[in-house]
């Protein structure tokens, strides 16, 4: 096998330096905080506690970025309650959709604070499968 130079006089095979990349690569999805998990495909194929682990990070990005980006009116974890093949992946609802106990203010300012009192069923559907984190804002697309 060829030898990578690796600075200094520390060589490597270049199947050593796949198999370390290879590596480097599953571990940096992992941070401090947890996993993170960033495509629908990554949160599918990962176990339960994973998804778990990974949701603080998933909140914590969206806290970091709605300043600039204004895309969600509430965002407040509900517990899962199913444990489907979504079981634990986060979602967030459009804010035009009733949502039992989470801020429904249909995009309009006519409407701001207003708390839904029932569950619509695609968030009772989706609900029983998923973890719903919020509540995405409208505000661009209603005039």
């Amino acid at each position: 096998m060829t030898p990578i130079e690796t600075g200094g006089d520390t060589r490597i095979d270049r199947r050593t330096f796949f198999l370390l990349a290879a590596n480097l690569t599953l571990v940096a999805g992992v941070s401090a905080q947890g996993p993170q998990l960033e495509t629908l495909t990554q949160w599918l194929a990962a176990s339960r506690k994973m998804r778990d682990g990974a949701l603080q990070a998933c909140i914590d990005r969206i806290r970091s970025l709605d300043g600039d980006i204004q895309a969600w009116v509430q965002v407040l974890p509900q517990k899962p309650t199913g444990n489907g093949a979504l079981g634990g992946i986060p979602f967030g609802v459009k804010d035009i959709i009733e949502t039992r106990g989470l801020a429904t203010e249909y995009g309009s300012p006519i409407y701001k604070g207003r708390i839904g009192t029932v569950d619509a069923a695609i968030v009772r559907h989706i609900d029983g499968a998923a973890r719903q984190i919020g509540r995405d804002s409208v505000r661009g697309n209603v005039r």
